[in-house]
């Protein structure tokens, strides 16, 4: 479930307090345990990891490619999961901690119809790792999906 941009993982009952303790997954991919209280009136934004867009060039195309790239790495909550944060696909700590490294390391997007795509499928999101690709780019950069057959 997504409550003001924080996944919650869990609710478990914490029996040295007798509360109901939350766990959830920021947007920025890192975990805390919010209030109950502060989630339901929507007090909690976030881990504390100021992150929530305050501006246009954080509502830029960039920081949503940013954003989204830790999304499907970190919440389990994101369809998205099982193909990158379900393979072991992680975002470099550098781009994890800061949009402005991200967009300092990969520049501008050359156009609207590029995304961020992998060189290495099996790698991380870091810098070498990374690039601008259309989507006929990416379409040839794809991991294999062979399945094995019975008696071969």
């Amino acid at each position: 479930m997504l409550i003001n941009r924080i996944a919650v993982d869990d609710i478990i009952w914490d029996t040295a307090t007798c509360w109901d303790k939350i766990e959830a997954q920021c947007y920025c991919g890192r975990k805390f345990y919010p209030a109950k209280t502060n989630l339901k009136r929507g007090r909690s934004k976030s881990c504390g990891c100021k992150t929530t867009p305050r501006s246009d060039a954080a509502l830029s195309p960039l920081y949503h490619t940013w954003r989204s790239m830790i999304y499907r790495c970190y919440s389990r909550n994101s369809p998205k999961h099982k193909n990158w944060g379900g393979r072991g696909i992680k975002v470099c700590e550098r781009w994890l901690s800061s949009c402005e490294a991200f967009t300092n390391d990969m520049g501008p997007k050359p156009s609207k119809g590029h995304s961020i795509d992998r060189i290495n499928n099996n790698g991380d999101y870091e810098p070498g790792n990374c690039r601008w690709a259309t989507s006929k780019e990416q379409a040839n950069n794809k991991r294999s999906l062979k399945k094995s057959l019975p008696g071969m």
